[in-house]
C-alpha cells in the first residue's frame, strides 16, 4: 500500500472532529495510515450481537460495570504506535473510557469478528495489538466456527495460540469469572 502522508493520532482525530472523515465510515487508523474495514456481513454482525447482547449482559455485574467499559465496534486510542483500531469488542479500563483524548486507554481484552478480514485479523492486527501490550486479543473466526485467543503479548507477537469450539469455555485472563461458551456464537 502506498501512503501520501503519516497522521498521528491527534490529526486523526481532528479530521473526525472536523467531520473531513465521516463517522459512518469503517476508516480506522493503523500506525499513520488510513484503513478502511471491510463492510459487515451477516455472519459478522450475529456474532457481534451475541457477544454484545447474550454474553456480555450475563457478565454485567455492578462490580464489573465499575471497573470496565465495554465498547462495541469503537475506536481505542494507541498514540505511541499512531493508531486508533475499531474492534468489534473491547474491554477497557472504566478510568480510561473518560480520560483525556490523548491518553493511551488501558486495554484487557479486544474482540474482532473475522470473515473476510480473518488474515489481517491474524497479521498486522494481531501483531498491533501485541506491540501495545494488551494482554488478550480474541479472533471469533466464523469460517472456521472457533474462537482464537492470543495472549502473554511480546516484542509485538503473541507467544501463546489457541483454539476453542463449540463445547468449550473461555474465561478471560484479567475476569476469569466473566466466561463465554463458544457455542453461544456457533450454535
Amino acid at each position: 500500500m502506498s501512503t501520501i502522508a503519516r497522521l498521528t493520532l491527534d490529526e486523526y482525530d481532528r479530521l473526525i472532529e472536523r467531520a473531513v472523515l465521516l463517522r459512518d465510515r469503517r476508516i480506522e487508523l493503523i500506525h499513520g495510515e488510513l484503513r478502511e474495514k471491510s463492510p459487515i456481513g451477516d455472519p459478522h454482525r450475529d456474532a457481534v450481537n451475541v457477544l454484545t447482547n447474550e454474553w456480555f449482559a450475563a457478565q454485567s455485574t455492578a462490580a464489573f460495570r465499575a471497573a470496565v467499559t465495554v465498547q462495541v465496534q469503537s475506536p481505542i486510542r494507541l498514540p505511541a504506535l499512531a493508531s486508533s483500531p475499531h474492534p468489534d469488542m473491547s474491554w477497557i479500563a472504566k478510568r480510561a473510557a473518560g480520560g483525556a483524548s490523548n491518553e493511551a486507554d488501558e486495554v484487557f481484552l479486544v474482540i474482532e469478528v473475522a470473515d473476510t478480514s480473518l488474515e489481517d485479523d491474524r497479521g498486522e492486527k494481531a501483531e498491533l495489538y501485541a506491540e501495545a501490550e494488551i494482554p488478550e486479543y480474541w479472533i471469533v473466526n466464523i469460517p472456521e466456527r472457533c474462537v482464537e485467543v492470543r495472549r502473554n503479548p511480546l516484542s509485538g507477537h503473541y507467544r501463546s495460540v489457541a483454539s476453542y469450539r463449540a463445547g468449550d469455555e473461555i474465561q478471560p485472563l484479567l475476569f476469569p469469572d466473566c466466561p463465554l461458551q463458544v457455542s453461544l456464537l456457533f450454535a
